[in-house]
């Protein structure tokens, strides 16, 4: 028997709705445009400013403006004097460390009572199209805590979701990563902040993280030190959103790379280089909290810095450097290896690898003479090669692009119209049966 016209279009547009509510699905996204991530660089009770927030959108078009957000929370004890401040910055290039200072925010100073909390909001115009760095800062207590976010300016504001990564072309993305290390470094191992398991579609993932750096640092106020934090995904699942954040004593210049939110593959490592220079800090020792974090594990460590009042000999300055060095590029050789074995186009960093080790080599030669502040000029250029493979490695994490989770609503409103479907089909079908006894008839005729 036909189905009536009145039938087949109900079960039409049941089809269409159904097919309809696919297809949105693909345009819904599973995580919103802002980047955010709970940021705490309360890593120690003494260590009392939180920045609790950082927000703003991954990417924007070059016609748009781009809203950043903070917020800061006074998490101790004791009250203080605290200061924002937003700068953003842009690079040269995509093969590049060097960046330009675009746009300065700062907040006027507030007094913060313990619980209070502090927001700032800027609005960035961006010049031009490219990659640009967010430095969100917060100076109190004579100390200064920070963090760095990331975003991308282009055309129409959507070519990211739009971009096959690596690792078959090797095409240039950006963002940065490095360490250094002198003299056997530490591990410390992570538990989950949530309990240490993610359930999903009944597969157990259990995050995990190793840091591993040198807990004291040596360093006279006429020069720089190079603190590395390896930070090592051993969990079952991706680390994203992966960020630094420090706490330092204000009198301290502080860089990181990288900047802004990266992502660890499972088994897969990331170097952070954080420069210091003490500037005119006293001698003694000074700590540097930190913090590396991402969606689902969160680790924290010290690093006490000891600042000599008097100089460095050259002797002893370019030692340290060259011990620095040496173990810098011996750990960070087998990374670039990795990445050259799944696909990645390593050409750029192995040069700056094979910079490295001639300098190195001709530094140590220099030292052995007694040239030493010809050594350090030759490592001077060592540690520009390390700060760029740093920024290459960092390229090979900040492009990746992860499949969107399905939107669990979407699902259940697929189960019910099935649900409907069969309802509607079941009950059509039993409405129009005949009787047994007629279609017995109907068969004898």
């Amino acid at each position: 028997m036909k189905k009536k016209p009145s039938e087949r279009r109900k079960f039409a547009a049941a089809i269409a709705l159904l097919i309809a509510l696919v297809a949105i699905s693909f345009f819904v996204p599973a995580k919103t445009g802002n980047v955010t991530a709970p940021m705490d660089v309360s890593i120690r009770n003494k260590t009392v400013l939180d920045i609790v927030g950082l927000d703003f959108k991954n990417e924007i078009s070059i016609y748009d403006t781009q809203n950043i957000f903070g917020e800061i929370l006074n998490s101790g004890a004791t009250e203080y004097d605290a200061r924002i401040s937003i700068t953003v910055y842009n690079l040269t290039s995509n093969t590049s460390t060097k960046m330009n200072l675009v746009s300065t925010y700062v907040d006027s100073s507030v007094h913060m009572m313990p619980g209070d909390r502090r927001d700032f909001s800027a609005i960035f115009v961006p010049p031009e199209l490219g990659w640009y760095y967010i430095r969100f800062s917060a100076n109190y207590n004579n100390r200064v805590a920070e963090t760095w976010g990331s975003f991308y300016v282009s055309l129409t504001g959507n070519e990211l979701n739009n971009t096959t990564p690596p690792p078959t072309n090797g095409t240039n993305n950006t963002g940065p990563g490095n360490n250094n290390t002198t003299g056997p470094p530490i591990n410390i191992i992570v538990t989950p902040s949530n309990g240490g398991v993610i359930i999903n579609k009944n597969v157990f993932y259990v995050p995990g993280m190793v840091l591993e750096y040198n807990p004291s640092i040596n360093v006279s106020r006429n020069e720089t030190a190079l603190l590395g934090v390896k930070v090592t995904n051993t969990g079952n699942m991706d680390l994203t959103d992966v960020t630094f954040h420090i706490s330092s004593p204000d009198s301290f210049a502080i860089d990181i790379e990288p900047k802004g939110f990266q992502t660890i593959r499972m088994n897969e490592s990331l170097y952070f280089l954080v420069s210091i220079d003490p500037q005119n800090a006293t001698a003694g020792e000074h700590d540097l909290d930190f913090a590396v974090s991402s969606q689902y594990v969160k680790q924290l460590g010290t690093v006490t810095v000891d600042v000599s009042e008097l100089p460095s000999s050259l002797q002893d300055q370019a030692l340290r450097k060259l011990l620095n060095y040496e173990y810098l590029i011996t750990d960070i050789e087998p990374e670039i290896l990795n990445y050259k074995d799944m696909g990645f186009d390593t050409t750029l960093p192995e040069s700056y690898l094979d910079s490295g080790k001639q300098h190195l080599q001709a530094a140590w030669s220099l030292y052995d003479q007694g040239k030493y502040q010809e050594a350090l000029d030759e490592l001077t250029i060592v540690e520009g090669s390390l700060k760029e493979i740093a920024f290459l490695l960092g390229n090979f994490t900040i492009f990746v692009v992860h499949a969107e989770a399905f939107p669990w609503w979407i699902i259940i409103l697929i189960i019910l119209i099935a649900l409907f479907l069969v309802a509607v089909y079941r009950r059509e079908k039993k409405k129009n049966k005949r009787p047994r006894l007629l279609e017995k008839m109907s068969e004898e005729s």
